[in-house]
């Protein structure tokens, strides 16, 4: 059988670039680094409790509702190569399943913190 990954790459780009290049990965935890995110016309309070109730519904929040209009990705963990490893994999193993009518099975997300220094997450059904 032979399959056109592109569909990897599409969501790929859909579920971690296109959030997250060029803009700031934290944790729901560091209310006092999201405080400086907050946009001037609103409340902080009411600005961070849109955000917590994303990242509790779904598990994160994307915005570019900032202070400077800049993308800020909001997770439940600490923005590590370990649990983003393990973010993006519950992101995408859905999406590819289905795109590839359930034929690729994602086995591991590894993600690179230094050229020497990385995390895998590998898939807990396959191990």
């Amino acid at each position: 059988m032979v399959i056109d990954f592109s569909f990897l790459k599409d969501e790929m780009m859909r579920h971690i670039d296109a959030p997250c290049d060029h803009g700031l990965i934290a944790t729901i935890a560091d209310d006092e680094l999201l405080r400086m995110f907050c946009p001037e016309s609103e409340t902080f309070d009411d600005w961070f409790a849109r955000i917590r109730d994303a990242v509790q519904t779904q598990g994160y929040c994307e915005t570019t509702d900032t202070r400077l209009s800049g993308k800020l990705y909001v997770i439940k963990h600490q923005p590590t190569a370990e649990c983003l490893a393990a973010h993006w994999f519950q992101r995408l193993v859905k999406p590819l399943a289905e795109r590839s009518d359930g034929v690729a099975v994602l086995s591991k997300i590894r993600v690179w913190e230094t050229p020497n220094c990385y995390s895998d997450y590998i898939n807990p059904d396959l191990a």
